[in-house]
């Protein structure tokens, strides 16, 4: 069995530099740009609004939304395509998976460790919206 650590969502968009910018500029919040392409384009990062009590608190709660690039070719917002996932933080990936696939979920492929320091793997839900289930494979952070 697994247990449910978190959950946080992940907006999908074509420039998370610009959406950041927005979120910043208007409502205050802090961007991290945590990976790029080589390009130089940021590929993952957050937004999120710091709390004077979370500083300097490596358990400190993630009170924000993630932000992923999708390519030029993605499906505008208006064709049904999924461009909202939610990230679900477990603390064995793995069992998930093995559950998942056997009771017949449609998912992205076998979990993978991640350079910004998760394992995760994909699936859809019966609607199809996103899922992205992570463990944290850096301890102590």
């Amino acid at each position: 069995m697994y247990s449910v650590e978190k959950i946080e969502s992940i907006f999908w968009g074509p420039d998370i530099e610009a959406t950041a910018e927005w979120y910043e500029r208007v409502l205050g919040w802090k961007a991290d740009y945590d990976a790029y392409d080589e390009e130089g384009r940021c590929t993952f990062g957050s937004v999120h609004l710091p709390s004077a009590d979370d500083a300097g608190r490596p358990d400190a709660p993630f009170r924000g939304m993630n932000l992923s690039r999708y390519g030029a070719d993605a499906a505008p917002y208006n064709t049904g395509d999924k461009h909202f996932t939610a990230m679900v933080h477990v603390d064995d990936v793995d069992a998930v998976y093995e559950r998942a696939v056997q009771n017949g979920a449609t998912v992205d492929g076998p979990p993978q460790d991640q350079d910004w320091g998760f394992r995760i793997f994909g699936m859809a839900d019966v609607n199809g919206f996103g899922l992205m289930v992570a463990q944290d494979i850096q301890p102590g952070k």
